[in-house]
């Protein structure tokens, strides 16, 4: 289901709130998923548990990171 390097979109619940973020794959292993988002904070999520909504392949597939050259530039 998941591509190990691609990005999702992954949307979750809190009780009657859902959230929606960008997700970096970095291990699937069903139903454990080991993701990163974008403050390079690393998570595992149980694909399996109720709060778990759904994931969207992300259209956007470019990197969250800047490279050291885009940070000089300011870009």
């Amino acid at each position: 289901m998941f591509e190990t390097g691609k990005y999702y979109q992954i949307t979750t619940s809190d009780g009657p709130d859902r959230y929606t973020a960008r997700y970096w794959v970095m291990d699937w292993e069903a139903p454990l998923l080991k993701i990163e988002n974008m403050r390079c904070k690393q998570i595992i999520m149980n694909t399996n548990a109720p709060n778990f909504l759904e994931a969207e392949l992300s259209q956007d597939q470019s990197s969250h990171l800047k490279s050291v050259d885009d940070w000089a530039s300011g870009a």
